[in-house]
């Protein structure tokens, strides 16, 4: 098993910036594909863009979120932790697909989009705080995952 790597940031914008630096960072240093690369980015930017803007609404950013990072074989492992509101993207609604760009809704892509790059997806609530694991491919295949 590889070594985890541990981040905590703080609930703001930059805090986003760091976490999606440092992922990046892993994710060269082991060589991901550059689709990989981006399906590491776009997980980590979504998933805890949604944890800044909607874990403690009406709170500024003083409160922060641990991610972890480990590397196996040619998955990604990236777990993010907090301590807001119960949330499980996982029962989130699959949105329609639209037919016209007028259709297209402004928000509730973004899950949708980590699900198709993503192999697995676990969440839990454990002690007041969501656990949410993703694992992602390194060097996926050619086309997204469907669902």
């Amino acid at each position: 098993m590889a070594a985890q790597h541990h981040l905590a940031i703080p609930a703001t914008v930059d805090g986003l910036g760091q976490a999606v630096t440092a992922i990046s960072a892993l994710a060269r240093e082991h060589r991901a594909s550059p689709k990989g690369c981006f399906a590491i980015e776009l997980v980590v930017e979504e998933l805890v863009g949604n944890v800044i803007r909607h874990a403690h609404p009406g709170r500024g950013g003083d409160w922060s979120i641990d991610l972890e990072f480990e590397l196996s074989g040619d998955l990604l492992r990236v777990v993010i932790e907090d301590d807001g509101i119960a949330f499980d993207p996982l029962g989130a609604p699959v949105p329609d697909r639209p037919t016209t760009a007028a259709d297209v809704p402004l928000g509730g892509r973004g899950i949708m989009m980590v699900r198709r790059v993503a192999s697995e997806l676990q969440y839990e609530r454990r002690a007041g705080r969501n656990r949410l694991t993703v694992w992602v491919p390194l060097h996926p295949q050619a086309g997204p995952r469907q669902g």
